[in-house]
């Protein structure tokens, strides 16, 4: 996967930090993990999403092309709010 590129298609710098730690979605919280697997992969392809079912540990580090989908192993829904990091 390439990351995202280093200027805007008008050819000025792009801010990538603002792109990339300032991803958010909220109103996915309660959708099934599939379903905001998909909206966040179209809306930002740059990113990698990783579901993960609450009780399980990650890495921690944090990445701006990483997105962990915590949801309930029981009702596969979306259980925090998905964001860049």
């Amino acid at each position: 996967m390439a990351y995202p590129p280093s200027a805007t298609p008008s050819g000025g710098p792009l801010n990538i930090a603002d792109k990339w730690f300032g991803g958010e979605w909220p109103e996915l919280v309660g959708k099934s993990w599939k379903l905001a697997k998909a909206m966040i992969e179209l809306e930002d392809p740059y990113v990698r999403v990783f579901p993960v079912p609450e009780g399980n540990f990650i890495i921690e580090d944090i990445r701006g092309d990483r997105v962990w989908l915590w949801y309930d192993p029981k009702s596969l829904l979306i259980t925090r709010v998905p964001h860049i990091g």
